[in-house]
């Protein structure tokens, strides 16, 4: 018990460097690139540094939605500042795995992982909703009705 309760420290102090992580370089791309408020910027790279935190430290496969995936893209152009704020934070690097041309998708991914960050996060900002949501089952196959076998 005092190990999970120490793990969930650990990780509960990783997440609040991570959140305290700033790149003023970042953000100001962010505004330019998308025509949003330098709030709206700040916003979106915190919810960018959030969902690379759930991508490294929670086990599974997870999709950022549409508006988080644009944020990354940009962090990711920032080369070396990314690949320091990843081997700072996670000691290794995050990489960025798009689909590929013949992959079978994985439908609900991204759903899945906005459920995960409410778990994590509770209340998440409008960065994390999907345009393209679908009906994921309770197994998470995304058939609907869980009557696939998969």
């Amino acid at each position: 018990m005092s190990t999970k309760f120490s793990q969930q420290s650990q990780l509960s102090e990783l997440l609040n460097r991570v959140d305290g992580y700033a790149n003023l370089d970042v953000v100001a791309k962010l505004k330019i690139e998308f025509n949003i408020s330098q709030w709206e910027a700040g916003l979106l790279f915190y919810d960018v540094k959030r969902f690379l935190f759930l991508r490294a430290t929670q086990e599974g496969v997870w999709s950022p939605p549409p508006k988080i995936d644009d944020g990354w893209h940009e962090f990711i152009l920032f080369t070396k500042d990314y690949t320091d704020f990843c081997k700072l934070f996670f000691s290794r690097f995050i990489h960025h795995s798009p689909a590929r041309i013949n992959a079978k998708p994985k439908i609900g991914a991204v759903e899945v992982t906005i459920e995960r960050a409410k778990v994590l996060y509770g209340r998440l900002s409008l960065n994390w909703d999907n345009p393209k949501k679908i009906q994921v089952s309770s197994c998470n196959c995304a058939c609907g009705s869980c009557s696939c076998g998969f």
